[in-house]
């Protein structure tokens, strides 16, 4: 009787040691699904960022460019320096203007604007009365570590992610103290100097190299030549003009050491705007 109790006792050891096994096997498991479905759930929650941050860059240049009162056409070589402090445009695109604070819009990563005054009736000064005055906006593409190492903190685009290199997208806005004269023949006005501001617009962009997929353009310019200017627009406005724009994004983001292209490695986030207010009288 003794020794079927002692084999009793030793059986009852046996199950328990495979009973523990088991549940670390199964623990095991457990935690191994919960920390890959937690890394799915945030490469989506980041690829979901992403995707909202291209498409609300493209509405919001949309919407500036439908009340542009004049666009620059593709060719056009704006500076983009700023007067004072470190100068955060650097043109990414291989060539001449490679690194310095020059850009051929439509042709480099770079877009360009005038928007007439706010306030139409009242007289403007760049600093007392801003609303009266010609808006110019401009749009560039920099290498995200250039600006980096350049940018204040308000400016910083945050940590890289990977080792991928990415762009990161600018605003440049100024003011005009006089209107800005544009005719037919006549010389382009420079950019803006009246209170100018460079700040970052978005971040994560896959560099834009221009030709066929997998490279992009950032702005492609679409034009038209007139044989007269609008019913709508200034007597002596440019025959040759801006008729629409086609922007392209796509955006490259890198997280565990990974990296993907949104919407795809051979595609682009894509938006056209007709502008609707070239040449008015303001």
């Amino acid at each position: 009787m003794k020794r079927a109790a002692h084999s009793r006792a030793g059986f009852t050891l046996v199950e328990l040691l495979i009973g523990m096994a088991l549940l670390a096997l199964i623990l095991t498991a457990t935690v191994q699904i919960f920390m890959s479905s937690s890394r799915a759930s945030s490469r989506l929650n980041a690829m979901g960022d992403a995707q909202q941050e291209a498409i609300n860059g493209l509405q919001f240049i949309s919407a500036r460019a439908k009340e542009a009162w004049y666009i620059y056409p593709a060719g056009t070589v704006l500076n983009f320096s700023l007067p004072a402090g470190a100068q955060l445009a650097a043109n990414p695109a291989t060539g001449t203007r490679a690194g310095t604070t020059s850009y051929a819009v439509g042709q480099e990563p770079a877009l360009a604007m005038i928007l007439p005054p706010q306030d139409a009736s009242a007289a403007c000064n760049v600093t007392t009365s801003p609303l009266g005055c010609y808006r110019f906006f401009g749009y560039i593409a920099v290498d995200r570590g250039v600006w980096a190492s350049r940018a204040a903190s308000f400016n910083q685009p945050g940590p890289s992610t990977g080792s991928s290199p990415t762009w990161v997208l600018a605003e440049y806005r100024a003011l005009y103290a006089v209107p800005p004269a544009i005719v037919e023949g006549g010389v382009l006005p420079a950019v803006a100097t009246g209170v100018p501001q460079l700040n970052l617009l978005m971040t994560d962009l896959a560099p834009a190299t221009g030709g066929a997929a997998p490279n992009y353009q950032l702005f492609t310019l679409q034009s038209v030549t007139l044989t007269a200017p609008r019913a709508y627009q200034l007597p002596a406005w440019p025959l040759a003009q801006v008729e629409q724009i086609r922007q392209d994004l796509r955006v490259l983001r890198q997280q565990g050491g990974q990296s993907q292209s949104l919407p795809s490695s051979t595609t682009t986030f894509q938006l056209n705007v007709v502008p609707e207010n070239i040449g008015r009288a303001p």
